[in-house]
């Protein structure tokens, strides 16, 4: 799957995490995503920061550990309101 103008592709895993991150599919809007460096979801949620579909709202601190909290842009958005309408 590729964003409307076709310059990024999404993977399933991908569009798995922005469907979980604001419970697009579930009728319910939240938007975030709090995750450790260690997580298996990691390297997808730094994919989609790279492709400009999330973006970091608040990194690891003494508050969250090791954890890091992203959230959905208005791209990835977008996105979903293509992709899962």
């Amino acid at each position: 799957m590729t964003t409307p103008d076709k310059t990024v592709a999404v993977n399933a895993d991908e569009l798995h995490v922005l469907d979980h991150t604001t419970a697009w599919r579930r009728g319910r809007y939240r938007n975030y995503f709090t995750a450790g460096d260690d997580s298996d979801s990691w390297p997808v949620l730094t994919g989609l920061v790279e492709k400009g579909l999330m973006t970091v709202s608040r990194r690891a601190d003494a508050t969250l550990g090791r954890m890091t909290t992203f959230m959905v842009s208005d791209a990835g958005l977008e996105f979903l309101r293509k992709a899962l309408p």
